[in-house]
């Protein structure tokens, strides 16, 4: 449901849509209010999409069609603020340059640099591995990428940065948010789009913006352009995310909105049930619950299936948001009207074991979970705003761990100068850093490394993250005050090799 709030400065008009622009009637809303304006003599147009995440094709069309109505009236239309997912949008329908918010550091150049060069130069591979991969190319006749990816010294990430710069196409992190579904079922079929690895995101009047992990594979999007009688403008985007992206577009567990909808017409539902206590909810077992219920069921089984790190869930004025982080990334997933987020956080502090009438305080809490056949712990910690709580829940999936230092991303003479001091047999070594910077990842990946039947190794944490198979892992209890200072003097007096203070 689309909101639009306007407010006039001279000539100028101010627009500030609130929600999704994804129907018919949000478009023609958006055009009845512009064009009102558009009939007085040098007309102003400026848009504030900074909270709109999601817009279909239709839409995106009809913001092309305002900006050339605006300039047939004589006047001007400029965004003045714009949401990151959709400023990724237009980044990939080639928009951007037309409404002046190219990204000069995003804009390909048609490079002639070689693959290996680049590699070198932006320090992502050394010469010595280079010439390894070229005599390797040699004897197997793969693509240079392929055979640097194959051996775990670069990312595809990496392979799709270098042939966007040097084939000038756009390479993005699709994620839901980034795609049309009514393009995506209208242009191919899950199967398809899972052997070509290709996905329709948008459809505009004279192409169709596809999402590919190979721009050399001509045959999908010559099949897709051949369908629609348009021009295709392939996007560059990995094979996991455009997976991903399909499995969501076309998931039969990815009913939101429907369940969102089913919320708003539900006068009943103020706080979810208090009875329920398990330790561990299997909750791709618990769809026929209450619809808060099953709207919970439904984000955490998304964030769990888009490997998401972070859920936050943020209160505002007259509705709140939901926003996945993903890759040290934040996106904006929806914006539920207000009145569904009492219940949502009812539900999820319920989970937690906490206190649902405390809204005054912040609060910590821990959820576990079993979905798509394995468990994944949840840290719930909430704050208190003006308009509400903020609920962020960090997703421990043990799958997704890095339990590996080479895979950590460190270049080559960091890792082994790591891998030297971790060969010590005696010190201390510090790892520090921001949030989301990869100190958990590290330390886990090094206590891994450091695993050995010759070793005793005891951890003190709060909490603990991941279990690791042959180590002594001990969680920190403030409640009974057992602090790490008092933990610390115990496990020295356990005959340990290693100790690792998570703290």
């Amino acid at each position: 449901m689309l909101e639009i709030t306007q407010h006039r400065i001279g000539s100028t008009l101010h627009l500030r849509l609130h929600g999704t622009l994804q129907s018919e009637a949000s478009a023609q809303a958006l055009m009845h209010k512009a064009h009102a304006h558009l009939a007085q003599p040098d007309p102003e147009l400026v848009l504030d999409l900074s909270r709109t995440s999601l817009i279909d094709s239709y839409c995106l069309r009809t913001l092309v069609q305002l900006l050339h109505d605006t300039i047939d009236a004589g006047g001007t239309l400029r965004i003045s603020a714009i949401s990151h997912t959709l400023k990724d949008v237009f980044y990939v329908a080639r928009l951007d340059h037309l409404f002046d918010m190219a990204d000069p550091s995003r804009t390909g150049g048609h490079s002639t640099m070689r693959i290996g060069e680049y590699l070198v130069s932006t320090g992502r591979a050394s010469e010595e591995q280079i010439l390894h991969a070229v005599a390797e190319q040699g004897r197997s006749g793969q693509r240079l990428g392929e055979i640097l990816s194959h051996q775990g010294l670069i990312q595809p990430r990496d392979v799709l940065r270098f042939l966007s710069l040097r084939l000038g196409i756009p390479y993005v992190s699709v994620r839901p948010g980034m795609y049309d579904p009514t393009t995506v079922e209208s242009l191919t079929d899950i199967e398809n789009a899972h052997r070509h690895r290709v996905l329709p995101l948008y459809e505009l009047e004279d192409r169709v913006i596809v999402a590919t992990a190979d721009p050399h594979n001509m045959a999908p999007l010559d099949h897709i352009a051949a369908r629609v009688q348009r021009r295709v403008d392939p996007v560059l985007a990995t094979a996991e995310d455009i997976e991903l992206a399909i499995n969501d577009a076309f998931g039969e567990d990815n009913r939101i909105a429907e369940l969102i909808s089913s919320l708003e017409q539900d006068s009943d539902i103020d706080i979810v049930d208090e009875d329920w206590q398990a330790e561990t909810a299997d909750i791709d077992f618990l769809s026929d619950s209450s619809p808060v219920i099953n709207l919970t069921n439904s984000l955490l089984q998304r964030a769990v299936k888009d490997r998401v790190s972070d859920i936050h869930i943020e209160p505002e004025r007259n509705n709140f948001r939901i926003r996945f982080r993903v890759d040290g990334t934040l996106h904006a997933v929806m914006t539920p009207p207000a009145e569904i987020f009492p219940a949502l956080v009812s539900r999820l502090k319920v989970m937690a074991n906490l206190d649902i009438a405390e809204r005054r305080l912040p609060q910590d809490g821990r959820i576990q979970i079993a979905t798509q056949g394995h468990s994944v712990d949840l840290r719930f910690s909430s704050l208190p705003g003006i308009y509400g709580e903020k609920i962020v829940l960090r997703l421990l999936d043990q799958r997704q761990a890095v339990m590996d230092i080479n895979q950590l991303g460190m270049g080559q003479s960091i890792l082994q100068r790591y891998q030297a001091l971790l060969q010590r047999s005696h010190g201390l070594l510090l790892v520090t850093g921001p949030t989301g910077s990869g100190k958990t990842s590290t330390l886990y990946a090094s206590l891994n490394a450091l695993n050995t039947v010759d070793r005793s190794i005891v951890t003190i944490e709060d909490p603990v993250e991941y279990r690791l198979g042959s180590i002594n892992q001990n969680q920190v209890r403030p409640l009974i005050d057992l602090s790490f200072a008092k933990m610390l003097k115990h496990v020295l007096r356990q005959d340990p090799d290693i100790i690792m203070v998570g703290e």
